[in-house]
């Protein structure tokens, strides 16, 4: 399936967020800062989905401690279990390889979390307080193109 523009991401009995669309770093921060709680949004500069795509997939999204985040419930997915991305041509799934939790001083030095591997997905969570002030910590997955 050639590579498109998200449009949803699921995981079946976790959660389900539309795209709110491709976002880039800040230039005065260089953070990627998802503008709504309630969408996920793919790194513009990184791959796009499809199963031809040469680059990993970043898709971030928010965790907001009182509610209301669309990666609310992303820490509740299992080593293996299915993650649906439905893009402008068609469906894909991705099997979840491994998750960790960063703090952000130290996400932004690890390695494991850039490399640039064809077919992989990486879910990134942001964290906020209630308030909707950052939080020291991102929750990721990683998962692969399955099939």
């Amino acid at each position: 399936m050639p590579e498109s523009e998200l449009v949803r991401l699921e995981i079946p009995e976790v959660l389900t967020g539309d795209s709110g669309g491709a976002i880039s770093p800040d230039p005065a921060t260089n953070e990627l800062v998802p503008p709504e709680t309630s969408r996920v949004y793919r790194w513009a500069e990184r791959g796009r989905p499809g199963s031809d795509a040469g680059d990993t997939v970043y898709l971030l999204g928010h965790t907001v401690r009182a509610g209301g985040g669309v990666f609310d419930p992303l820490q509740h997915v299992e080593l293996g279990q299915s993650i649906m991305v439905g893009t402008e041509n068609g469906t894909l799934t991705y099997r979840v390889q491994a998750t960790k939790m960063y703090p952000k001083n130290e996400i932004q030095r690890a390695d494991e979390v850039y490399e640039s591997v064809p077919g992989r997905l990486v879910l990134v969570g942001c964290y906020l307080n209630a308030d909707g002030s950052k939080q020291d910590l991102n929750f990721v997955v990683f998962a692969q193109l399955a099939g």
